[in-house]
């Protein structure tokens, strides 16, 4: 039997409609996972170690369980020779910087030197209160406050010792080491963006307003502040003509934390969804330049990522998304499994970045009369990350939330810790 003719002409269109129909979801389902990459454990804190020999007489809850990590940051080199952490002991309310090398090798990660240095040898009364330290920031700075002199101080771990790039009474909100290792930062009570050298402020800012952060690449930047209507806007603004281009302007939704991509083609930030400060999504755009105008055409807008907010300080910390050359590094809420996903805007492609997500202290050996104990460390969550490559490999310097508990026993220990994971 044949079909009439309008009816197998309308047939194909509903064909051709229901594929095109079924193809879009396709792309739309499978785009996301086009290169899943699967990582290994390298190294760690206390509780990644996986050549730990544990005492038999221990128990769960005094396995350092006064201790977490937190705001790991590598340095800038293209290949990482350190990475730094804050150290957190809860029982002394002792703080410390911490430096480590950076691993090659599986098994735990050696600390190199501790800050303030001497640190370990004295005793609460004569640390804590004299030291405040805040504010990690990529390329390995700190932000110190020293209260027996109200001062201020921006420091850098670098080649081996400890350097001041700024030491004075302003509160800077937000800072960055540029391209020429120019020290920027914004000061609230100054509104705008100041020059230092040799410790010295410049009386002249950059670029004046009441700046929130910005970024900075080459002769342009992107400058996140507070419209007339104390609603959160960025705008681009090359310092050759200080023309303004308008990238995120709005008047219900606030925009926060531009950073240019590692070559300057690319721009992302996170917005609010309609003053709904529970829901952010992450907007990329491209940047061109056309008839001596630049242009930022949107790429993509991701929808419902995870923030990272210290909230200690006045500024977004920089681990909610990283850029990595054109390839931008981010976490979305509501994850059944813990991992970070990359997005290469020039490809409109993604990768899925999985860590290991347990692994097992080694068994007591010592003792063969004694009860053989295992104890399994989960990773509930990723918090803050950082991303780096090294002898060609992707590794993730993450802050973890990890759950402690032993082998038929449901109690469990939950911290924050550090571990590195390198591309299998």
């Amino acid at each position: 039997m044949e079909f009439n003719p309008v009816k197998k002409l309308m047939f194909f269109i509903i064909l051709s409609m229901c594929f095109s129909g079924h193809s879009t979801c396709l792309a739309q389902n499978t785009e996301r996972k086009i290169k899943e990459i699967k990582f290994e454990l390298l190294g760690g804190d206390y509780f990644y170690n996986k050549f730990k020999v544990i005492n038999p007489d221990e128990t769960l809850h005094n396995v350092n369980n006064s201790i977490s990590f937190k705001y790991p940051s590598t340095d800038n080199y293209k290949e990482p020779l350190y990475y730094m952490a804050l150290k957190i002991d809860d029982s002394t309310t002792l703080t410390n910087i911490n430096i480590y090398n950076f691993p090659t090798k599986k098994g735990t990660t050696k600390l190199v030197t501790p800050y303030p240095e001497n640190s370990q040898t004295l005793g609460v009364n004569n640390v804590c209160p004299n030291h405040v330290l805040l504010g990690i920031a990529p390329g390995m700075i700190f932000l110190e406050k020293r209260t027996t002199s109200n001062t201020w101080f921006l420091l850098k771990y670098f080649n081996k010792s400890f350097d001041a790039l700024y030491e004075g009474d302003q509160f800077p909100t937000f800072y960055q080491i540029t391209d020429l290792d120019t020290l920027l930062f914004s000061i609230p009570k100054k509104n705008g963006i100041y020059e230092i050298n040799n410790n010295r402020i410049k009386r002249n800012p950059l670029i004046t307003g009441k700046i929130i952060s910005f970024d900075q690449f080459e002769d342009m930047f992107l400058i996140n502040d507070y419209n007339q209507d104390d609603n959160a806007d960025i705008n681009f603004i090359k310092l050759d003509n200080k023309t303004k281009y308008p990238i995120a302007v709005h008047d219900k939704i606030e925009a926060y934390y531009p950073q240019f991509s590692q070559t300057g083609k690319y721009v992302a930030y996170i917005q609010n969804r309609q003053q709904n400060r529970n829901v952010w999504d992450l907007v990329v755009k491209e940047i061109s330049l056309k008839n001596n105008t630049f242009t930022f055409e949107t790429k993509k807008i991701i929808k419902n990522i995870n923030i990272y907010h210290m909230k200690v300080t006045a500024f977004f910390y920089e681990g909610t998304f990283q850029w990595f050359d054109d390839i931008l590094f981010y976490q979305t809420k509501n994850n059944k499994k813990p991992h970070i996903t990359a997005f290469l805007p020039e490809k409109n492609t993604y990768w899925e970045l999985y860590p290991d997500v347990e692994s097992k202290l080694h068994e007591n050996h010592l003792d063969k009369k004694s009860k053989v104990r295992t104890l399994i460390v989960h990773l509930s969550e990723i918090c803050l990350f950082n991303i780096a490559k090294k002898n060609g490999k992707w590794h993730m310097i993450t802050e973890c939330l990890v759950k402690l508990y032993e082998k038929n026993n449901f109690e469990s220990l939950e911290r924050r810790r550090i571990a590195i994971y390198r591309e299998k």
